[in-house]
């Protein structure tokens, strides 16, 4: 197969998902994690480059301030993204999508020539990678999830390598693979590659000719990890800091891992029977995989892609089988949510699996095609294969057949076979529940309405967006493109003290799970914690018209309108509370009922701030001290913050921005500690008079990580130039 004629067939098909998935879907199909998280995180960013950096490490319009660079979902330094420096966003999107599916499928050729499969096999494998449904669920999932899935191919080419001939360029090839998909910013499909790394390590132990190689593989194994871990440094030494901070900080619950149950082996049969996109695989091509075991030449490979999709098929139940129960005991594995992620790996080995199996089939063995009949057969009895299926299996077996009745016909067959594999993605292509957006026109559906308020907001104001359902005009991520800071944010790294606070706020309740950060649910007006909102400076709130009159109705609150469009209203909120201002005392309660009684206080909380610990300095404040001058904002930068307050007496500076490790403050120009007050919120001590404190976010983490990356970098760049000059000057012979 000629180079040109392959590249363009992995072109077509990387971009067929793409091109297939526009349109202007209902508000409830459109690609929510793609257009609510990612792509507006990717807007962010590039307004904070145009902006000189700023706000790349803080994010001061979500969730009363939280970190962005940190956060691993962001992405930010995956290779690929630096399509959104090149290309308009819209289009930038569309091409990363198309870049990551070419990747997977290229990948998954060059794993099925490595494996001794035929050109035309090693296509057919990509081609039902790259179109099936796994892949075609990530794809419409999110970029941060698809890129490191479409990774593995090319990780398990380097492990295939180091197996047969174990070289430290094979070890360095890996480790840029692992890196690439973990900079992408989901490190569960890292984990699952690593996984299946070891468990192909492993599998070697058990052959007698990798066995020599087996000690040498896994160090090769064990340095690309380590090479993963020091290339992508300048991303996680910071992320750790996040994560230690988060909701994800710790062990997961078994409920927490599986929130909504798992499937059964009947619901699994329903998903591939309609061709969803959460099946672990598709009748055609799939019936294919089990003639790869046919021939002694590359059986051990199939068997151990047969195993390992067995393996991770099984435990996709979670802990309702004792695989599950017993990988929830090892290391990690309580880190991560969602058992059914498990299927996606079955979906690649699967895929290679066909690519194997196309070559059996077409290799003119009447066995192959027997046994495909079988596997045929044995799905039926499981899955109620469509119509138009048995027709195309009965194309691939015709196919197949005429191969094995005709010797010289094995070229035609296997192309028969492959042509069949791409026609039957675009006849039965999987089933999913969104689509792309054609063009921003959506996101900027409410745009003069958020112009207008952010015209009337000072820096001492905040929103509360009321968001119900999936609206791509109005969801979390809408304030911060308008550069609103509001109050909420759909974020999977939340901070702890954040959704403790939040759970308080929406529901009056303890934060005990965390499906109650995840899917809180809908608004109930009347259980909103509404001195939380006010604490929170949420001056303004923005409201669906069709919850207006069930907010309005609430007993002891002041709404004003004051603006309104098609779909929204906004109202200001009487009685809030500024962002910065003076607290002449300190009361320390517990931490276990801080968040409580904050949200039932009945003292003026402009007279009081709530502390869980006494400040080293033993001072509570001035007894009878009862001022409460507002502070004056003089700089307000999402890392850098400067407020002056005219001080009463000695007493402190209270300011409604999250409280995070890697702020430091300093009074009069010199360092103060930071005291975490009224649960989330920073606070510092200041003397009488006139007084200027400054809050920095500075993180010596990010520099030191971006040296040990650089450095990591350029050596692994400079020993593969060495070792390919020194194969190329090699003597032949």
């Amino acid at each position: 197969m000629k180079r040109g004629l392959l590249l363009a067939a992995l072109a077509v098909a990387a971009a067929y998902p793409i091109v297939s998935g526009p349109g202007e879907p209902a508000a409830e199909r459109f690609s929510f994690d793609t257009f609510g998280y990612f792509y507006p995180n990717m807007l962010y960013a590039l307004r904070s480059l145009a902006a000189g950096g700023q706000g790349l490490l803080w994010n001061p319009f979500q969730s009363c301030g939280q970190p962005f660079f940190g956060i691993t979902e962001t992405g930010l330094l995956y290779p690929l993204n630096a399509l959104f420096l090149l290309l308009p966003p819209a289009t930038a999107l569309r091409a990363l999508l198309f870049a990551n599916l070419f990747v997977g499928g290229l990948g998954t050729y060059a794993l099925g020539r490595e494996l001794g499969v035929s050109r035309v096999g090693s296509l057919g494998g990509a081609l039902a990678f790259m179109l099936g449904p796994s892949a075609y669920h990530l794809t419409t999932w999110m970029p941060t999830v698809q890129a490191p899935y479409v990774w593995m191919p090319a990780a398990m080419l380097c492990g295939e390598r180091l197996m047969k001939a174990p070289r430290l360029s094979h070890a360095l090839l890996l480790g840029l693979a692992l890196a690439a998909g973990l900079l992408a910013g989901h490190p569960q499909f890292v984990l699952f590659t690593c996984q299946l790394l070891a468990l192909r390590v492993l599998w070697g132990a058990f052959d007698r000719i990798e066995r020599r190689h087996v000690f040498r593989a896994l160090g090769g194994l064990a340095l690309a990890v380590a090479l993963m871990l020091l290339l992508t440094a300048v991303q996680f030494l910071e992320s750790l800091r996040v994560i230690s901070e988060s909701v994800r900080g710790g062990s997961l619950l078994p409920e927490d891992i599986a929130p909504r149950g798992t499937d059964t082996l009947a619901q699994i049969a329903k998903l591939i029977s309609s061709h969803s996109a959460l099946a672990p695989f598709t009748v055609v091509p799939a019936f294919l995989a089990p003639a790869a075991l046919i021939g002694n030449v590359r059986r051990r490979a199939a068997l151990f892609y047969l195993v390992a999709a067995a393996l991770f098929f099984t435990l996709s139940f979670g802990q309702d089988t004792p695989l599950g129960r017993l990988y929830y005991d090892l290391p990690f594995g309580d880190v991560f949510r969602h058992p059914l992620r498990f299927r996606f790996v079955t979906g690649f080995c699967v895929s290679v699996l066909i690519g194997l199996g196309i070559d059996a089939v077409a290799g003119g063995g009447w066995r192959a095609v027997a046994v495909a009949a079988a596997a045929l057969v044995s799905l039926a009895l499981w899955v109620d294969i469509e119509p138009l299926d048995w027709g195309l299996v009965s194309v691939l077996l015709g196919a197949g057949a005429f191969a094995a009745a005709r010797p010289g016909a094995r070229s035609f067959g296997a192309g028969a076979i492959v042509c069949g594999i791409g026609i039957a993605a675009v006849l039965e292509p999987p089933w999913t529940s969104v689509r792309f957006l054609s063009d921003d026109g959506p996101l900027d559906e409410h745009a003069a309405l958020f112009e207008r308020l952010r015209a009337r907001m000072t820096p001492h104001d905040r929103v509360l967006a009321v968001h119900h359902g999936f609206q791509p005009g109005f969801q979390e991520k809408t304030a911060m493109l308008f550069e609103i800071p509001s109050l909420t944010d759909y974020e999977g790294q939340l901070s702890l003290q954040y959704a403790q606070y939040f759970a308080m706020l929406r529901r009056q309740e303890d934060f005990v799970r965390l499906s109650q950060a995840y899917m809180p649910g809908h608004w109930r007006p009347r259980s909103v914690g509404w001195r939380l909102v006010q604490l929170a400076a949420a001056r303004y709130l923005i409201i669906p018209n069709d919850l207006v009159e069930s907010f309005t109705a609430v007993r002891g609150t002041q709404f004003t309108p004051i603006d309104r469009d098609h779909g929204l209203q906004v109202f200001e909120n009487g009685g809030v509370l500024p962002r910065a201002y003076y607290v002449p005392q300190l009361d320390v309660i517990g931490r276990d009922k801080l968040l409580r009684d904050l949200n039932a206080f009945g003292a003026n909380p402009r007279r009081w701030a709530l502390v869980d610990s006494e400040p080293a300095s033993g001072f509570l404040g001035v007894r009878g001290n009862r001022a409460s001058p507002e502070a004056r904002f003089v700089v307000d930068e999402p890392e850098r913050v400067v407020l002056d307050v005219a001080a009463p007496e000695r007493g402190f500076l209270f300011l409604a921005d999250q409280y995070f490790p890697a702020w430091s403050a300093t009074v009069n120009g010199n360092p103060t500690p930071i005291l975490r007050a009224n649960h989330m919120f920073r606070l510092v001590e200041v003397p009488a008079g006139p007084v200027r404190v400054e809050f920095r976010y500075q993180s010596r983490r990010v520099w030191i990580g971006a040296a040990i990356s650089a450095v990591t970098l350029a050596l692994v760049v400079m020993l593969l130039i060495v070792g390919r000059r020194r194969r190329t000057d090699a003597p032949s012979g």
